[in-house]
Order: structure tokens, then C-alpha cells, then sequence
């Protein structure tokens, strides 16, 4: 989309890797250190024989301020982990995909759930997540997930080495039932283990 006054930054060693909210954190350490500069050469301008101590006394103010902030509503409810991402290790996933997969749409930041479900339970290969840049594979993967559970779909998970699919049947609502029903037609897919309104899937082989 153009160049961000970010991608000249993440040329420094180790900034590439800060994720979205701690560039948030970064612009708003950078705006405060330049309203800072700006107002100790206000003061030194204004007095320029305590010059000396401005720094001094900015500096101690600064670490002097005790002010926390506190959320209106309490501390923040843990998010509990689905269990379906746990069971991924007994059937030996090599790669999934969960589904809805959202690559592509309105929805695409509800991918960020899944990349941390999946790095915080097992370290399992996930075709999902998001990005600043996203090679043109993980978009047609994305496609290819929106007539699931078709040969299609399957044939297009084989080919990138995907072994399994995590099912949120909660985000499909009501048409959940049926995409399963087809799911048990289908010689495409097996059902592995079901959590609730989740299913872990396994992508049969050709």
C-alpha cells in the first residue's frame, strides 16, 4: 500500500520482529521522546542559567510518577484455550488449517486466535495467520477452504502438505451440521476426535 514510517524503522536490528502491538507501543515511545525533547529546549531556552538542572529535575519527575492504570472494568478474564487444539498431538498432525479460515475477507483479523491457540499449545505447523505481506499461497488456500468440504478443497490442502483440519463449529452457526454432514459423506475427510462444537479432521490421503 506504500512505504510506513514503520518499514524504515524495522531496519533496525531486532525491530523487524515487534509484532503489531508492540509498534503501537513504539510510535507512542517515539512521540512522547519528541513532545519531551521539545519541551526541554522550551526550558532551556526560557532559563538558560538552570540549564544545568532542567535535565536533572525532568528526569526525576519522570521516575518519580507512580500513576498505574487501572481497567474500568476489573482485570481483564483470562481467554480459555479450545481443547480440540490439544488434541492435535495424539493423531500426528503434521500441518492444519482451522476453519472458517478468514484469509481474504472483512473478518481476516479473527486469524490472529488461531496462530496464538496453535503457538501457545502444541508448535503445530498452522496454515492460518496474519501478516504485513501474505504470499499469494496463503490467499488461495484461504479460497480454496470456502467450498469445503468439497475435492477441491481437499485437493488443495494435499498439495500444500496440510494432514488436518481444526472445525470451529461455533463460527459457522447454523450451517455447521450440514458442512459435517457432508463431512461424513465425504471420502476426503475423517473425523479424529469432536470437543464440544469442535472437530479435528484428517485430510485423507489420495
Amino acid at each position: 500500500s506504500g512505504l510506513a514510517p514503520f518499514d524504515l524503522v524495522a531496519h533496525l536490528p531486532g525491530v523487524s520482529g515487534f509484532r503489531a502491538t508492540a509498534r503501537f507501543g513504539l510510535l507512542v515511545g517515539f512521540a512522547c521522546a519528541l513532545l519531551a525533547a521539545f519541551g526541554l529546549a522550551w526550558a532551556h531556552k526560557r532559563s538558560p542559567r538552570a540549564r544545568p538542572f532542567v535535565a536533572i529535575l525532568c528526569g526525576a519527575i519522570v521516575l518519580g510518577e507512580v500513576f498505574i492504570v487501572d481497567f474500568p472494568s476489573g482485570t481483564p478474564r483470562a481467554e480459555t484455550m479450545p481443547d480440540i487444539y490439544r488434541s492435535t498431538a495424539a493423531d500426528n498432525v503434521l500441518a492444519a488449517v482451522v476453519l472458517p479460515m478468514y484469509a481474504g475477507e472483512p473478518q481476516w483479523f479473527f486469524e490472529g486466535d488461531y496462530l496464538l491457540y496453535s503457538t501457545t499449545a502444541e508448535f503445530f505447523p498452522l496454515a492460518n495467520g496474519i501478516g504485513r505481506w501474505v504470499p499469494a499461497e496463503y490467499l488461495a488456500i484461504g479460497e480454496a477452504t470456502r467450498t469445503f468440504p468439497s475435492p477441491e478443497t481437499a485437493a488443495a490442502l494435499r498439495l500444500y502438505g496440510i494432514s488436518h483440519v481444526i472445525f470451529h463449529g461455533a463460527r459457522y452457526g447454523k450451517d455447521a451440521p450440514v458442512l459435517l454432514e457432508r463431512v461424513g459423506r465425504s471420502p476426503d475427510f475423517s473425523v479424529v476426535v469432536t470437543r464440544g462444537s469442535d472437530t479435528l479432521l484428517r485430510v485423507n490421503p489420495r
